[in-house]
């Protein structure tokens, strides 16, 4: 079967995407053992008329709406039901699924042989964003895999270094001048800041790490900033 991406990254893509699944999983949540807790915190995260996907998406929508609150709520959304769907797909048991599973739900079958740990090559594509309580969360994607969280196949975790700098302060050009490190074995992840650091600029770069074997890490990304948010 070929390979599809899970789930898409652009607006109308996602909004079209998750409102088709969350049917599909609700229909089919007693044959694929996903628990009811889990289909109502989906429901919720799509359809609360106040803090719910389609809330946001709405706003989004209308140009005299679409303002920057609105659109990082929306962002924060996405990554919120993003988180989620990783999870029940996680918790899948691939002996009960069929193959109108796999093309409906965007998932590839399983892989049972990883590839040989050659070097490294993918440069990630990342996505930092803050929208409340000193935290930044990243969103990290591959070239294969534009269009849903992903690490390169042959990496251990995605490494972030970076520093924090006034909102209108220069940007950084190499990521060994940059004294905030830390990494991550998810695609989705976050990193909590202090509230004394509300309004600064976070900029950083990506890179892809093997951690047996430095010789193999990837290469770093492009600059990518965000906002921290108190």
């Amino acid at each position: 079967m070929k390979r599809r991406n899970i789930i898409p990254h652009g607006i109308d893509e996602f909004n079209t995407y998750i409102l088709l699944v969350l049917t599909y999983l609700t229909d089919n949540a007693t044959r694929l053992l996903i628990t009811t807790a889990n289909i109502t915190d989906l429901n919720g995260l799509v359809t609360n008329a106040t803090t719910g996907w389609t809330h946001w998406f709405n706003l989004h929508a209308s140009p005299s709406t679409r303002t920057s609150p609105n659109t990082a709520n929306l962002h924060a959304s996405e990554f919120a039901i993003t988180v989620k769907l990783h999870l029940i797909y996680g918790d899948l048991p691939h002996s009960l699924m069929t193959a109108d599973d796999y093309e409906n739900l965007h998932i590839a079958p399983p892989v049972t042989k990883r590839p040989k740990r050659t070097a490294i090559t993918n440069i990630p594509f990342g996505k930092v964003f803050s929208v409340g309580g000193a935290i930044a969360k990243f969103i990290v994607r591959t070239d294969t895999h534009a269009k849903r969280a992903a690490l390169d196949v042959l990496c251990d975790a995605v490494e972030v270094r970076g520093m924090l700098l006034a909102a209108d302060g220069v940007l950084p050009t190499d990521p060994s001048k940059c004294d905030i490190v830390f990494s991550s074995k998810q695609a989705l992840f976050t990193h909590a800041f202090t509230p004394a650091d509300a309004g600064k600029r976070f900029a950083c770069f990506l890179r892809f790490v093997n951690l047996t074997d430095e010789k193999k890490d990837g290469g770093w990304s492009g600059v990518i900033t965000c906002i921290i948010a108190l």
